[in-house]
Parts: structure tokens; sequence; C-alpha cells
């Protein structure tokens, strides 16, 4: 009787130690099933990291040849003499209305850059660069390669001897159409990925740059703060022409603004909107009416705080006083805690022969561009700094060498949109101003709105 309940133990024994074999292999297996999906994840993930970085890095490459393309084609504009040439995209597409050729896209627009580039020009013979006409351009028909570039990390050394076709590791940029209703140039990017990959075919990917201000948002003659478009991604999207719509984290809605001070200007910087009221010089704070109701007070400091809080850069009422409208340019954010704010204001003030577009410097008032002595001696009322400018006045430690260039719209009193293109010039210091009418920016609306200024999202460029 003792044996068989020994024998009964250890066959008990034996099936549990079968079930736990059983119950571990089954775990194991779980855990390899689970370890295999998290590593397919993280690779997954880490792939599409470095496909999104090499994607933005292509786009900010293409976005830099094209800077210096522009810079290239007022430079030349400035030097010939000619007040009649059309803005630069409107060039590329259909010529420059001056007699003096203009080529860009070449190894020339690196003139005024000390350490070079960091891409290649494709050669002339092989279809590259851009001839820019009095009523054509080599550009306007599209499909026009036009530079070549590495891939970030790779030692690749640019050389000017680069082909139309990509056969290596790198980027190839081909500017495909241009959108002059749509305000867009569209340019495929060929790409072809180090290592393994690197053997199949090129990737792809388009970049489309904005040639105009994609949206902005305009201070009506009542007060209200209205936007011109509609962003799809934004949070709040609002309607057209309809009061601009700002996200209240204190309450997670979607609150309107108005125009607080009966100021004329209006300002974009840091996620914030400003208003300028002319005839003190004062700054107002508009945001601060939506994201705090209790503040005692809007009215920005001289030195850039409301109510103890920083928003701004240290600014003169003095220097502002009697100007229309003012626009900022960032020249550099950070900190331990990202609260170090810094800035170039730009302004526009003026009629007739007396029209001037002129930046903030510590010594005051510093014309730029005089509007009136170029024939464009009107009355304005609003200026906006595409967002790809450059602070047109060098400042220790922002990294920029060689020539900036400030692109701005200006607004008349009789509704009529303006560029001007300000190239600051490295070598002699001095600025060089082209004007012209926006001949596919002009719309009804412009004629009864005030100061006007970016959106949040008002990119460069689009990327699909």
């Amino acid at each position: 009787m003792k044996g068989d309940q020994e024998k009964l133990k250890r066959i008990r024994g034996g099936s549990d130690y079968l079930v736990f074999i059983v119950i571990l292999g089954g775990f194991v297996a779980l855990l390899n099933t689970m370890t295999s999906s998290f590593s397919n994840h993280f690779r997954k993930k880490n792939q599409l990291m470095a496909s999104n970085y090499l994607i933005s890095s292509g786009a900010e490459t293409v976005l830099m040849a094209f800077r210096l393309a522009y810079i290239q084609y007022i430079s030349k504009l400035s030097k010939s003499g000619c007040s009649e040439g059309r803005p630069f995209f409107e060039a590329l597409k259909n010529g420059s209305n001056c007699s003096v050729p203009i080529n860009v896209f070449t190894s020339d627009d690196l003139q005024s850059l000390s350490s070079g580039a960091f891409f290649s020009y494709i050669n002339a013979n092989q279809g590259g660069g851009c001839s820019i006409n009095t009523n054509s351009s080599s550009c306007g028909t599209g499909d026009h390669p036009l530079i070549q570039a590495p891939l970030p990390g790779e030692n690749q050394t640019p050389s000017n001897g680069a082909s139309s076709t990509l056969g290596s590791v790198g980027y190839l940029f081909t500017l495909n159409s241009i959108n002059l209703e749509k305000g867009l140039v569209d340019i495929s990017v060929d790409y072809r990925p180090s290592g393994p990959v690197g053997a199949e075919l090129p990737e792809h990917f388009r970049v489309g740059l904005r040639t105009v201000f994609g949206n902005a948002a305009h201070l009506e003659q009542d007060g209200r703060v209205v936007q011109e478009g509609v962003d799809p991604l934004s949070v709040c999207q609002g309607s057209v022409w309809a009061n601009l719509l700002l996200f209240n984290p204190t309450n997670s809605k979607c609150d309107q603004f108005a125009q607080m001070g009966a100021g004329t200007g209006l300002a974009f910087y840091n996620g914030r909107y400003f208003g300028l009221r002319s005839f003190d010089g004062q700054i107002i704070d508009l945001t601060a009416s939506t994201q705090n109701s209790n503040s005692p007070s809007y009215l920005v400091d001289e030195n850039g705080q409301v109510s103890g809080k920083s928003v701004l850069f240290s600014y003169s009422r003095a220097d502002l006083i009697n100007v229309e409208d003012i626009t900022i340019i960032p020249t550099f954010r950070g900190g331990s805690d990202n609260n170090i704010f810094s800035g170039q204001l730009y302004y526009l003030t003026g009629q007739g022969a007396t029209a001037e577009l002129g930046v903030i410097s510590k010594q005051g008032r510093q014309p730029i561009c005089s509007l009136g002595s170029l024939g464009w001696g009107q009355a304005y009322t609003g200026i906006l700094a595409a967002s790809f400018s450059d602070p047109l006045v060098p400042e220790a430690g922002d990294g920029l060498e060689g020539n900036r260039l400030g692109l701005f719209y200006l607004k008349t009193l009789l509704g009529d949109v303006l560029t001007a293109a300000v190239i600051r010039d490295a070598a002699s210091g001095n600025f060089f101003c082209h004007v012209a009418k926006e001949k596919y920016l002009q719309k009804d609306e412009y004629k009864r709105t005030l100061g006007f200024d970016r959106t949040d999202k008002s990119e460069p460029y689009v990327i699909y």
C-alpha cells in the first residue's frame, strides 16, 4: 500500500513537472514573441526617425540653395540699375523684365560664403543652372536639375562636376514646376541612403517651397484680428477672413482676441501676437488678453515684460512713434529654461518721398530701403517679414556669414502688396533693396485692413 502511494506521488510529481515545463516553454515563447515585436517596433521607429531626418535635411538643403540664388538675383539687379525687375520667383519662370542676363544656381551664388557650401551645382552642360533673361528663363518649363548633396555625415567633397543623375549615396534635387498663382515651387528629391539599402533604387520625396506667405493675420479697422486663410493642421482652424482664433491652454478652448489700445500695427513673435500704438510707440501683448484675463495690463514694458513676465525683448517706445507697422525677425532664443528673447524690429513709416523701410538698431532707426527714392513713394499700412529672412544687422555669435537676405511684404493704403528684398552686403555693410509689385498676390480685402504679419504655421516649405 505504501509502495503504491509513493508510486502515485512520483507520477503526480512527473505530471506537475511536465505541466511546469509546458508553462515555462509557453512563457519563453511569449517572451520571445514580445521581444521580437518590441525589437521590430523599435527598429521601424528608428528607421522612421532616420528617414524623417534625411527628408528634413534635404528640405533645408534646397532651401539654402534657393536663398543663395535669391541673393544673387537681387544683387545682380541692384548692380545693373534695373528698377523694373520682377520678383525672384516670377523671374525664375517668366524672366526678369530687365536687359541684363542673370545666372543663378551656379557656383557664383557662393561667392560671399567664406566656408563654401556642403552641396554642389549641376553643370550647365548637363542641364543645370538657370539663365534668367528679359522675358524667359531656362527654369521656366521645369524638370530642371539644380544641385546635389551628400547625406548628413557622409564624407563626400562637393564638386562642380556633379551629374544630373544619382549614382551614389546622396541627394539629387530637380525643379519640377513653378506655380505663381499658388506661390509654390515644386522640387523633387531623389536620395540614396548609405549601407545595404544604398544598393537599391533611390527613394523619393518632394518639397514645395512657399514663395509667398501661405496665411497671414490682418488687423481690421474695427480692432478685430482676422486670418487670411485656413491652416488645416491648426487646432483652431477658424474660417477665411474670420476672427483669428488662438488656443487658450487655461480653458482648453479656441478664443478670439481684438487689438487692445487702438493701435494700427500687428506683429508675430515666438507664438504670440503684438499690436503697435503708433502715436506713442507702445507695444501691446494681444495674446495675453486670451491667456490671462486677470492680467492688470496688456502693455509691454520697454524691458519686454507684461506684469513682470518676459514676453518680448527690450525695445524703445521713442523709436516707434509714428511708425505704421512693425514685424520681427528672431535672432536667438535659448537659456536653461528657454526664456531668453532676442530679435530685431523692422518698421514701415512715412509716405510719398519720405516712405521708408528700416530696422531698429542700437543707434535707433536705421533706414534700409528708401521706398520713396525707388519710385514707390506711397502711403503704407502693413509690413510682414518672410519666415526665412535673416536678421540684417549682424550680432555677435549669430553664426551667419556672407550676404544676408530679408524678404518683406508691404501693404499700401490702396491695398496693393509689394515685395521688398533687402540684401546686406557682407563686404561693404551696405544695404541693397529691390521693390516689386506681387502680380499674383492681390486681394480686395487688403484695401480695408491695416497691419499684418505671419501666422504660427508660416513655414517656408511643405514636404509631401
